[in-house]
C-alpha cells in the first residue's frame, strides 16, 4: 500500500504527524521539543533525555524498566539532542515491533508508547527533584560524554571553529553543553527547567510505522490535549550569519599528528537548495572539486570537505592538513569555489552531482528515521516537500544559478587547530 499522511494540531502549539508505511515491520514514536539554543540551558537540555527514558514511575530502577522492555519483545526507548540553526530540539522516542508479530496478541506499540508517556509525564521525583541516584549516574555519564568528545579531533576542531565563525549567536553554543555548567546542575532545578520545557516548548510528534497506529495516536492525544501550555513563539527558521568585515585567524595550538584546518565562508543567497548543490558539487562527494583537485591531484589534504549549514547561509570546508601544507591547501581550496563562481565546471560533474543528491533523497523513506527526520526538518524549514519534489528542485538548477551562488560567498573565518609535533619540526 501507499504511504498514508496526516498532520493536525493537539493543541497550542503542540503537532501530531501520523505515517502509515506497510513496508515496516515496525513502529516508532517520537516526542520532539523545540527551543532556541542558548548557553543558560544547553546543558540540563541535553542532560534531560537520559535522565527520563531509563525509568519512570512505574518502573523506577533501570531494571525494572528494562525488563519490561524485554517482555516487549525487545522494545527500545531513548533520547538525543541536536541542533538545527539556531534551535535545540530534545527527541525522546521509543519503538517496537507491530503487534501481529507478538506471540500472544499483545499490544506492544500501545505499550511501548504507554512506557514512554510515564517517562514523559511521570518521572521519579525525589525531594521535589528527579531521583538522587538515577539523576547522578547520568550527570556523571554526561560529562564524561562531553569530556570524550575531544578525543575526534575532527568534530573537535569543526565545533571550536563555529565559537568564532558564529560569535555572539546561539548557533555557536554546543547543544551538549559544559562540564562546568553541568558539574553545577542538581536535581531540583533540573527538574524545574524540565517542567517548563513541557509548557513552553513548541512540540512535535510522529507516530510512524506499519500496521494498526490508532492506539499510539489516541494515547498521544490524550495525554498530550491535557497538559497545561503557553508555549514560545516559534522563531524564523532562516537567521543568516552576517560576514565579518575582516577574516577571523584562530590558532589553537595542540598535541595532534595531523593539523585540521576549518575554513567558513558566508553568504546572503536565499536559495537553500541551490546552495546545497553548489556545495556537493563543490566537496560532498568523491568527484567533487575539493577531492578530486586538493585531495587527490595536488596531495594537500588527508580528507577535504564542504557543508552547508541551513539556516545560516555558511559553507564550511574542513580538511586535515600538515602543517607544512597549510597555506598551499588553502590558496587550492579558495580557487576551487573561485572556479564554480568562474563558470570552471562540467555540465557532467553538475549532472552526476544532482545524480548524487536524488539518490540520496531515495532513500530518505528507506527507514522510519529518516521519514521522522524529513517531516521534522519540514516542518522547521517551513516547507512541504516530498522527495520527488525536491529531486525535481534540483533538475530545474541551472549552471547560471550555481554560478551566481558562488559569487555570493565571502571568506569569513580561517580555524586551524595545529600540530605542536609538525611546528617544532618546522622551528
Amino acid at each position: 500500500m501507499a504511504l498514508e499522511y496526516n498532520r493536525e494540531t493537539i493543541c497550542d502549539k503542540i503537532a501530531l504527524t501520523v505515517v502509515r508505511d506497510d513496508k515496516f515491520k515496525s513502529c516508532s514514536v517520537s516526542v520532539v521539543f523545540r527551543k532556541k539554543l542558548s548557553e543558560e540551558t544547553a546543558t540540563v537540555y541535553a542532560l534531560l533525555p537520559a535522565l527520563i527514558t531509563n525509568t519512570n514511575s512505574k518502573y523506577p530502577d533501570t531494571t525494572a524498566f528494562n525488563q519490561k522492555l524485554a517482555s516487549l519483545y525487545g522494545a527500545r526507548i531513548s533520547g538525543f539532542t541536536s541542533k538545527i540553526s539556531d534551535f535545540h530540539f530534545i527527541s525522546l522516542n521509543c519503538n517496537s515491533i507491530r503487534n501481529e508479530y507478538a506471540l500472544n496478541g499483545e499490544n506492544l506499540l500501545a505499550d511501548s508508547c504507554q512506557m514512554l508517556l510515564d517517562c514523559i509525564f511521570d518521572p521519579v521525583i525525589e525531594d521535589g527533584g528527579f531521583a538522587k541516584k538515577e539523576f547522578s549516574i547520568r550527570k556523571k555519564e554526561h560529562i564524561e560524554y562531553i569530556e570524550s568528545l575531544i578525543n575526534d579531533k575532527r568534530g573537535y576542531a569543526i565545533k571550536q571553529a563555529y565559537e568564532t565563525v558564529f560569535e555572539n549567536e546561539p548557533f555557536s553554543v554546543n547543544s551538549n553543553g559544559t562540564v562546568e555548567r553541568a558539574e553545577k546542575l542538581d536535581t531540583v532545578n533540573s527538574y524545574e527547567v524540565y517542567k517548563e520545557l513541557l509548557k513552553t516548548a513548541p512540540i512535535e510528534i510522529f507516530v510512524i510505522g506499519g500496521g494498526d497506529l490508532s492506539e499510539a495516536v489516541k494515547l498521544v492525544k490524550e495525554k498530550f490535549a491535557k497538559i497545561e501550555r503557553n508555549a514560545d513563539e516559534v522563531s524564523e527558521f532562516k537567521c543568516f550569519s552576517p560576514v565579518k568585515n575582516e577574516v577571523a585567524d584562530v590558532v589553537e595550538p595542540m598535541e595532534v599528528n595531523q593539523s585540521k584546518m576549518v575554513m567558513a565562508f558566508k553568504s546572503d543567497c536565499d536559495e537553500m537548495y541551490v546552495c546545497k548543490l553548489m556545495t556537493a558539487l563543490l566537496g560532498g562527494s568523491a568527484f567533487s572539486l575539493l577531492f578530486t583537485n586538493v585531495r587527490e591531484k595536488l596531495s594537500l589534504c588527508y580528507y577535504c570537505a564542504a557543508r552547508y549549514v541551513d539556516g545560516k547561509g555558511a559553507l564550511v570546508i574542513d580538511s586535515g592538513v600538515d602543517l607544512k601544507n597549510i597555506e598551499l591547501a588553502k590558496k587550492a581550496i579558495t580557487e576551487q569555489l573561485e572556479d564554480i563562481a568562474k563558470g570552471n565546471f562540467t555540465d557532467e560533474l553538475l549532472d552526476n552531482t544532482k545524480l548524487l543528491l536524488k539518490g540520496v533523497l531515495r532513500s530518505a523513506f528507506d527507514s522510519i528515521g529518516g521519514i521522522t527526520s524529513w517531516y521534522l526538518n519540514n516542518v522547521i524549514k517551513g516547507v512541504d516537500y516530498n522527495p520527488e519534489q525536491v529531486m525535481d528542485i534540483y533538475d530545474k538548477i541551472s549552471r547560471e544559478q550555481i554560478i551566481e551562488c558562488a559569487k555570493s560567498f565571502k571568506l569569513d573565518t580561517v580555524y586551524l587547530l595545529e600540530s605542536k609535533s609538525q611546528k617544532a619540526e618546522e622551528v
